[in-house]
Parts: structure tokens; C-alpha cells; sequence
């Protein structure tokens, strides 16, 4: 009897400590403003809407947390600065202690993964050219190929993001041609996608942005339906949530996510949010 009343109590002992590492747990949550992945929306108790929204909700509905948004002063994903070995952006309010995790269309690389725990992807895409046709004439490109190889039409990415620095490194010779590219015309690189996507709409043909494939999906609908995505996607991307070096969040939050991703719930989420 005396030995079945410990184990009782260690079992309501274990379900109170993780009650109250989940259940009454609040997280800050770094993000960013972007169409379709979090807009503002005061009807919403976090103050904002969108797929980040929604599945952190989905999270909640297991884990039964509550959570707010934080965000960057330089509205920038992230990157190591080399001089002083500190996180711009996102990565830098999450390494700093400012955040308990990032949710948003953080793409995983080296280097972020060295200083950081990712989940498993939440969302999966690829990279493409992202284009404004002003006429009806053939397109000057119709792949990444005849992009670098033709003069017309500038072209960028955003600057010092995972696309630049993976093409930054990279030994192929299409990649190593749009590196020298770029460090000779450090004026097509832009600051976001946003702004990537506004120049190639206000340049009348004259500049192709390539980004996530995700971000025409969304800009298509939201904003300019007259955006194109020239040719096919490559360099596939993927974005999961992001813990501090050894958190020990990281897996109880990758088991859910497994769980919505084996459920269909995030490929609905995504369809929802045109990301898909």
C-alpha cells in the first residue's frame, strides 16, 4: 500500500511540473510583418492575424501556452555580423534573450543552425524569379541560366539573407558569376523581400528579384496579380520554429508539429494563406 501511494504521488508530482511548464507557460515570439504570414488585426487577441497566427494557435490547442509578438528594430531576418559576432535581426532579438523562439519564414541554414535549435519544417518551398512583364513581348529569360547570361534585366536578392549567402559560397558556376555579379553592383541587393518585390514591380521590366517561391504566392494574391515566377523553382527551403541553443522546448514542440504536418493541418493552413 505505502509503495503504491509514493508511486501516486510521483505521478501527480510529474503531471504538476509539466502542467506548469506548459500549460501556464507565456513565450515571446519573434516575427515580422509580411502579407498572409502576420498582419495586423485587432479583432484577434494577439493583435494580429495570418498563418503564424494560426498555427500557433494549432500549438496551443496541445500545449497550451499563451504567447506575444516581439519584434526587430531593423525589421532584418538575421545575419552573423563577423566583426562583432552578434545576430542582426530576428536571430539577434532570439540569441540576445529577447524572445523564446522565432516563428516566420526564417529560412534554416548553417549558420543559423549553429547557433540556434530548429524544429522540423512547419513549411516547405523553393527559390524562384520573381518578374513584371510591362508588355506582351517574349520574356528577355526564361530560367536562372539566361538571367545571368543576359545584360537587359538587373536582378538581386536580398542582402546578406540565406539566398546570398548560399550563393555567396557556393562553387557552381552560375552561382560564382551572380557573386562577382553582385559584388560589382551592390545596388540590386535589397533590404526584404518586400522591397525586392516592390522594385520589380516599379521597374517597368527592368529588374527580376529572386526569392522564395512563397512570396509569390502570397504578393500574387494580396497585391500585384500582374507578378510573375519565371521558370522553375530550385534550392528547396524549409522554415520551422526556432529555440535557443538547447532549449528544451524544441521537442515537445517538434512533436506536435509532426502531428499537425501527419494530419493535414498545415498543408491547410498553408492553402488557407495562399503559401501553397
Amino acid at each position: 500500500m505505502g509503495r503504491l501511494r509514493s508511486i501516486l504521488i510521483l505521478s501527480l508530482a510529474f503531471f504538476a511540473v509539466f502542467e506548469t511548464s506548459h500549460a501556464k507557460k507565456h513565450y515571446k515570439v519573434a516575427s515580422h510583418l509580411i502579407s498572409a504570414f502576420l498582419e495586423e488585426d485587432t479583432d484577434h487577441p494577439s493583435g494580429y492575424k495570418g498563418f503564424v497566427v494560426d498555427f500557433l494557435d494549432e500549438l496551443v490547442k496541445h500545449l497550451h501556452f499563451t504567447y506575444e509578438f516581439v519584434f526587430a528594430d531593423d525589421n532584418l531576418y538575421g545575419s552573423l555580423n563577423p566583426k562583432t559576432h552578434k545576430w542582426t535581426g530576428m536571430m539577434g532579438v532570439l540569441t540576445s534573450g529577447n524572445a523564446d523562439m522565432i516563428v516566420a519564414d526564417l529560412t534554416e541554414t548553417v549558420k543559423r543552425r549553429q547557433a540556434t535549435d530548429f524544429t522540423s519544417p512547419f513549411l516547405v518551398t523553393g527559390i524562384g524569379i520573381l518578374y513584371h512583364q510591362v508588355t506582351r513581348q517574349a520574356l528577355p529569360f526564361n530560367n536562372l541560366d539566361e538571367l545571368v547570361n543576359q545584360s537587359e534585366v538587373k536582378y538581386g536578392v536580398v542582402n546578406h539573407g540565406s539566398t546570398y549567402e548560399f550563393i555567396k559560397k557556393s562553387r557552381n558556376e552560375t552561382f560564382e558569376r551572380m557573386a562577382a555579379y553582385f559584388a560589382a553592383n551592390p545596388d540590386v541587393l535589397v533590404p526584404t523581400v518586400m522591397a525586392g518585390v516592390d522594385r520589380v514591380m516599379e521597374s517597368e521590366g527592368k529588374y527580376a528579384f529572386i526569392g522564395e517561391a512563397v512570396a509569390y504566392h502570397v504578393l500574387k494574391k494580396h497585391k500585384y496579380p500582374e507578378l510573375l515566377l519565371v521558370g522553375d523553382t530550385f534550392w528547396p527551403r524549409q522554415f520551422g520554429v526556432v529555440f535557443p541553443k538547447g532549449s528544451r522546448d524544441r521537442d515537445t514542440f517538434d512533436s506536435v508539429i509532426f502531428e499537425l504536418r501527419e494530419n493535414g493541418v498545415l498543408d491547410s493552413l498553408a492553402k488557407k494563406w495562399n503559401l501553397s
